[in-house]
């Protein structure tokens, strides 16, 4: 006689949850986008997460980034409102930077803030036009346009060298209108000599070449005063 003796298991052993090798490798690459947000600020929400993750045992893919899509888009919401803060701080910084409105243009070289403040820029000297001793100069009134079309009405930033102001109250001054250098294209489209008093000294050898390049291409006065 024989006995056929079938051993039953005590329980059927738990499936594991099904693994999706595409979909998991697109989880990864989301991941791997959000990590620059992450390398900037510790998102403490974010590791509660991963806290919580490790503590349930029974899912075997508990550490695969498909498990934390849905509330790392979340987190990420809230990190991007921290590294923007972080990424323009040094946009903030410019917009910090004091600009000055131009209410009137005296000449080629001076001009007169909207607070009645007079700025001589320093470094150049352009022909007279305006001056008590002096007659009008050759090319004096085209740099006093030239010097209107570069800054009347718009905001200007102003660069202080070593001087305050000169003997007659005028702040001494570099000016900047947005990335444009003032002092410098005066002098570099032959509208200005470079011209500078020490101890304002600090863009000199800038505006000598500037002004040498003009006179070679007879730019402005350069082909025109004697």
């Amino acid at each position: 006689m024989f006995f056929l003796i079938i051993f039953l298991p005590a329980c059927a052993s738990k499936p594991g949850p099904a693994f999706d090798l595409e979909k998991n490798k697109a989880a990864q690459t989301d991941e791997d986008l959000n990590e620059n947000y992450f390398d900037w600020d510790i998102d403490y929400d974010y590791k509660e997460n991963e806290e919580d993750e490790d503590e349930d045992e029974d899912l075997t893919i508990s550490d695969q980034p498909i498990i934390l899509i849905s509330d790392q888009d979340e987190d990420s919401e809230k990190t991007l409102s921290i590294s923007d803060d972080e990424y323009f701080e040094e946009d903030e910084y410019e917009s910090k930077t004091e600009l000055y409105f131009v209410a009137r243009v005296i000449d080629g070289d001076t001009i007169e803030l909207a607070n009645g403040q007079r700025v001589r820029y320093i470094g150049i000297d352009t022909p007279e036009t305006v001056h008590p001793d002096k007659p009008a100069q050759c090319f004096g009134q085209e740099a006093s346009n030239k010097n209107k079309e570069l800054v009347a009405g718009k905001r200007v930033r102003l660069e202080k060298d070593v001087s305050e102001t000169d003997k007659y109250g005028r702040l001494l001054r570099y000016v900047y209108v947005d990335d444009v250098f003032v002092n410098l294209e005066l002098v570099s489209q032959g509208y200005a000599y470079a011209f500078t008093y020490p101890p304002d000294v600090k863009y000199a050898d800038v505006f000598v070449a500037a002004q040498k390049e003009a006179r070679e291409n007879n730019r402005g006065l350069w082909g025109v005063c004697k």
